[in-house]
């Protein structure tokens, strides 16, 4: 048991430190860049060049099939590369490199007691349950959004991370692949990551709709357009609302203060903010979540409103789509999704059965 925490403790150590970080990471990134400036995070592409240096080094003394070896780290930190420049924040590429040493540090613990198949699927399923647990701890923050698709960006980091860390190590694939307690292990991993998206989708992401507000824009909610207007009713009327609600709402006023008002720095006095989207955003809760504003204090004043539509209406020419749940999970009916979840825990039930005959 000391053995296997020593092992562990390594990648325990790092999951506390991503999840320590959700209350400062608005800090961190405005210190970052208004002390060094935008360019800063660049510095994500030279940790992934000095990591392949360091592994072309160790491989050229230590493994044979140099040239295979070589050829696929070079091809791995070409899509790490691609990955990290698709990133739209800056501050993402930091937060998607931790996400790939995480799953690194879970292969190295696991690799002592499981063979090769087995250590490669515990470590991606921890590396999302972890993902999954950031985001709800990012739910409860007021600063913060929580979305499944990051959960997903992670696990794609930490393919990526296992990828280079496999083209340093000698490795036997034994057969069978997978021995009996590592089935049963990798069963309970995955029915507990199954059980902690359910519960994460159910609570405070939702399922939902895609909702055309207007020739030009349209937005995806956890609910129908009727919806949110009687729900808007029912929080006007002192009536309890479902938490999915107000978390969209709450994500909505955070995408519109954030448009308008970013004192995140891009350059020496050059700030990210768009007024168009926040004035679209703005219309939207208007609309669909008046109540909610007025329960928040948050409605604009008149000076601040022809502020924003001086600077934005332009916009309102143009297609949008609120980035509020634009994700693959809500554009699948709830009854879908809920049965899938079910067979998929039914198939674990199936197979741990199997198992224990």
């Amino acid at each position: 048991m000391k053995k296997w925490f020593f092992r562990f403790l390594p990648f325990i150590l790092l999951s506390l430190i991503i999840f320590s970080t959700v209350d400062l990471a608005g800090i961190i990134r405005r210190f970052l860049a208004e002390t060094f400036g935008e360019g800063v995070y660049n510095g994500a592409f030279v940790a992934v060049a000095g990591f392949l240096a360091f592994s072309v080094y160790r491989v050229r003394r230590q493994a044979d099939r140099f040239r295979l070896r070589l050829f696929i780290m070079i091809l791995v930190f070409l899509l790490y590369a691609l990955a990290l420049s698709q990133l739209k924040y800056a501050v993402e590429k930091i937060h998607y490199l931790e996400y790939g040493l995480l799953c690194v540090l879970a292969i190295r613990a696991l690799s002592g007691d499981c063979r090769l198949p087995a250590a490669l699927l515990l470590s991606l399923v921890l590396t999302f349950s972890i993902g999954l647990v950031d985001e709800f701890l990012q739910h409860l923050h007021p600063d913060r959004v929580a979305e499944f698709r990051d959960v997903f960006t992670n696990v794609n980091a930490g393919v990526l991370g296992l990828a280079l860390y496999l083209t340093q190590e000698r490795f036997v694939i034994r057969r069978p692949l997978f021995l009996p307690f590592e089935k049963r292990a990798c069963l309970v991993a995955l029915a507990s990551a199954l059980v902690l998206s359910f519960a994460f989708v159910e609570t405070v992401h939702g399922f939902g709709y895609r909702i055309v507000d207007s020739e030009k824009a349209f937005f995806y909610s956890s609910f129908t357009g009727s919806g949110l207007l009687n729900l808007d009713k029912d929080l006007k009327n002192g009536l309890s609302v479902p938490p999915a609600y107000e978390n969209e709402a709450e994500r909505h006023l955070f995408q519109r203060n954030f448009y308008q008002a970013n004192r995140f720095m891009i350059n020496k006095t050059e700030y990210y903010m768009e007024p168009g989207k926040s004035l679209r955003e703005n219309m939207l809760l208007e609309k669909y979540f008046p109540a909610f504003l007025d329960k928040k204090a948050a409605r604009w004043d008149d000076s601040t409103l022809a502020a924003i539509h001086r600077a934005g209406d332009w916009y309102l020419n143009t297609r949008w789509n609120s980035r509020v749940k634009e994700t693959i999970i809500v554009s699948v009916p709830a009854w879908i999704m809920r049965l899938g979840f079910l067979l998929c825990l039914g198939l674990c039930g199936f197979f741990w059965r199997r198992l224990k005959k």
